[in-house]
């Protein structure tokens, strides 16, 4: 009787220590099976020359190989996103979630506009700033071996136009220079930016007005323009005015450049 109760007691013990055991962590995504949450993924050395983003996964693929030929990757790339050009890497004992967190942070970066001041404040000290195309692969649901990457680029947010409309009395620098002389010392300016027609000017010859429109940048360098040529005009002494190389256009009739 005593070795039936003894037995009994063992039975219920080692029951009872068997359901305190903690099974695997699983997870049940839609539409797929029982994963385990704790898988690690595969590590692999890695050296990508640049290319598109197809030889970049045949280059993640290929390492993946020298590591196991069990291990392997899934990545969709649209078409309209297939030429965009990614940089030249060179990395060691990484997994796939590592490198393309680093790949997006690496093409995440903003340059500052060529153009003068007036414009309105952005990072980068007060200069504002373009952003560039953000690009990286990316996957729904816990990251396993078995995920799905998706490679996805974002353009940049386009911003509103900025154009305005500015006039400069030209009359009191008509005295020493014409028209041609002013209007190609502010444009060899916008030259050296590389941005010679962002910006349109027009001369109205009865009123002498010079009419500008553009981004208020660059209508600050004609204001710039004009205060030098003033600084010039006041250091020396006065001459006869200068003819104009251009014949007059009718009354009224604004002149393009």
């Amino acid at each position: 009787m005593k070795a039936i109760l003894l037995a009994a007691l063992l039975a219920a013990s080692t029951h009872f220590l068997q359901a305190q055991q903690p099974g695997p962590r699983i997870f049940q995504p839609p539409g797929a099976g029982a994963e385990i949450l704790n898988e690690e993924l595969p590590r692999f050395d890695i050296d990508f020359p640049g290319g598109n983003p197809h030889e970049f996964v045949g280059e993640i693929q290929h390492a993946l190989k020298k590591v196991s030929e069990d291990f392997y990757i899934n990545v969709i790339i649209p078409e309209d996103a297939a030429s965009e050009n990614l940089p030249a890497l060179k990395m060691r004992n990484v997994d796939a979630s590592e490198l393309f967190k680093a790949l997006e942070m690496a093409s995440t970066r903003q340059t500052p506009f060529p153009q003068g001041g007036g414009m309105p404040p952005g990072m980068y000290g007060g200069m504002p700033v373009q952003q560039t195309p953000r690009y990286g692969f990316r996957t729904a649901g816990p990251i396993t071996p078995r995920s799905i990457w998706f490679f996805q680029v974002e353009q940049p947010q386009k911003t509103a136009s900025t154009k305005t409309v500015r006039y400069f009395q030209l009359a009191p620098y008509l005295t020493e220079f014409t028209m041609d002389d002013i209007g190609s010392a502010i444009e060899a300016g916008w030259n050296m930016l590389g941005e010679k027609h962002a910006t349109k000017l027009n001369f109205h010859q009865d009123t002498k007005l010079l009419i500008a429109v553009g981004e208020p940048g660059h209508l600050e360098m004609i204001s710039s323009v004009l205060k030098e040529l003033g600084a010039g005009m006041t250091n020396r002494p006065p001459s006869n005015p200068k003819p104009n190389k251009n014949p007059e256009q009718p009354p009224s009739q604004p002149r393009a450049f």
